[in-house]
């Protein structure tokens, strides 16, 4: 069965702290970041929060 979803149950944020020399941890995150940002995810929840200036 498929079962269509517009979006996830409940995301959480999340906080990581990389070591400054694991440049591919740092490229993995960093694009993380570059998909969260086209896909709206931080404008959500920015309007969730009531951190948006308007």
């Amino acid at each position: 069965m498929i079962i269509p979803v517009d979006a996830g149950r409940s995301p959480t944020p999340v906080a990581m702290l990389l070591p400054k020399a694991d440049q591919v941890w740092i490229n993995y995150v960093n694009t993380l970041i570059g998909l969260k940002q086209e896909q709206g995810f931080f404008d959500d929840l920015g309007d969730k929060w009531g951190l948006n200036a308007e």
